[in-house]
């Protein structure tokens, strides 16, 4: 029983840290493969795109690769578009994509932090063989809900309500000629429902007992 309770909040705890990405629109961040993100620094040129490989150049021809740095000496992949796993941000506030790349037993990471911002701007930092994008994009703000069948419902019934009032009222009262609370259509309906709610309830949570009778009240 007890293994089974710990089994049972495991999975719940599994599930619950799933990621949908359906909740978030991060395809806006991503370019055509032949416009990529470039940044231009003193020292490196950063080309990546979001989710996308690079498109093949004449300074670089790496395979599914999304993020490359360039110097005078060296150009390096960053990250292997099929190594990708996915995390939250602490605090919610926006989702992180790392990936890999392996090139002649050497191991580079590339972190894209999608920041929920509706500003749109990006940045980036170099730390050893890490390259951290950090990109403020309302990509990373998570979609609201959808309306539940429940709400629909409720919304439907209200719209409903409002119309059979507003359609009615006008009615009885330039049509039929109503005055008073006879305006209402199905006046003694509406003002009977109270009472019909309580003998419901009533027969709900008090059932008829029959009351028990003595030996000596029988005769």
């Amino acid at each position: 029983m007890f293994f089974n309770l710990l089994l049972a909040l495991f999975l719940f705890q599994f599930t619950s840290c799933i990621i949908d990405l359906r909740n978030y629109n991060v395809d806006s961040i991503t370019r055509p493969q032949n416009q990529p993100y470039v940044i231009n620094d003193t020292e490196f040129e950063i080309q990546f795109n979001f989710r996308k490989e690079l498109e093949h150049t004449d300074k670089y021809e790496f395979d599914k690769c999304v993020a490359v740095v360039m110097s005078n000496i060296s150009c390096m992949c960053h990250g292997n578009i099929t190594n990708e796993s996915l995390s939250l941000l602490p605090n919610n506030a926006g989702l992180r994509f790392d990936y890999s790349n392996t090139a002649l037993s050497e191991t580079r990471y590339a972190t894209y932090n999608i920041i929920c911002d509706k500003s749109e701007h990006f940045t980036s930092k170099i730390f050893g063989n890490t390259l951290i994008l950090n990109i403020h994009h309302h990509g990373g703000c998570r979609l609201p809900d959808p309306l539940s069948f429940g709400s629909i419902g409720l919304i439907a019934i209200t719209c409903l309500v409002f119309s059979y009032f507003s359609i009615g009222i006008p009615f009885m009262y330039f049509i039929l000629k109503r005055r008073g609370i006879e305006v209402f259509p199905c006046v003694f309906f509406w003002v009977s429902i109270p009472m019909l709610v309580k003998a419901g309830l009533s027969v709900l949570f008090s059932p008829c007992i029959s009351k028990k009778r003595d030996f000596a009240e029988i005769k």
